[in-house]
C-alpha cells in the first residue's frame, strides 16, 4: 500500500506534469506558426470554439494519463503484493505516524488521486492559456525550472504532516509577532 501511496507523491506528479507540458504546450503556438490562426479569426465563430474545443481535448487527456498511470500502479502493486491493506490505518505508515488525520488507505488513496488529478487539470489549463499567449513553444519546456522552487515548497507544506500548522504558525507570528 505504501509503494501506491508514494507513486503519486513523486514520479506520478513529475510523470504527469512531464506528459501535459510536452502533449500541450504546442497546442496554439502550431497554429501561429503556421499561419493558421489568421484563417481561424476570419471564421463565424471565431477563436472562441476552438479554444473551448482545445481546452476540453486537454483535459480529456489529462484525466485519461492520469487516471491510467493511476491505474497501471494500481495493478501493478495488487499483482505484486496482494489485495489487502486498504482498510489499515494511515498511521501504519512510519511517513504518517504523526499525522492528526483519522482515514483509512482506501479513503487516503481516493484523496491523493484526486488531487493529483485536480492538480493536473489546473496545470493543463495553465499550459493551454500560455500555449495562447505565446508563439514560441520553448517557454513551455523551460516553465519547470521556473516552477521547481515553488513546487519544493509547496509540497514540504502539504506534507500531512504538521505542514498546515508549521504555516500558520509562521504566518501568525509574522502579522501577530
Amino acid at each position: 500500500m505504501e509503494q501506491m501511496q508514494d507513486y503519486i507523491n513523486t514520479f506520478g506528479f513529475i510523470f504527469l506534469g512531464t506528459l501535459i507540458l510536452i502533449g500541450l504546450s504546442s497546442l496554439f503556438t502550431r497554429e501561429t506558426a503556421s499561419g493558421v490562426d489568421q484563417y481561424i479569426l476570419s471564421t463565424q465563430h471565431g477563436r472562441k470554439t476552438i479554444v473551448h474545443a482545445k481546452l476540453v481535448a486537454a483535459l480529456i487527456f489529462v484525466l485519461a494519463c492520469a487516471l491510467l498511470s493511476i491505474g497501471f500502479d494500481v495493478v501493478y502493486w495488487i499483482i505484486r503484493a496482494g489485495n489487502y491493506g486498504w482498510l489499515a490505518n494511515i498511521h501504519s505508515i512510519p511517513k504518517y505516524y504523526n499525522s492528526p488525520y483519522t482515514m483509512n488507505m482506501l479513503s487516503f488513496f481516493l484523496l491523493k488521486t484526486a488531487v493529483h488529478v485536480f492538480a493536473g487539470l489546473m496545470l493543463a489549463i495553465c499550459v493551454v492559456f500560455i500555449s495562447l499567449l505565446s508563439k514560441n513553444s520553448f517557454f513551455h519546456l523551460s516553465a519547470p525550472d521556473l516552477c521547481l522552487p515553488f513546487h519544493l515548497w509547496l509540497k514540504s507544506l502539504l506534507l500531512f504532516q504538521d505542514g498546515w500548522r508549521k504555516f500558520f504558525n509562521s504566518v501568525m507570528s509574522r502579522r501577530c509577532g
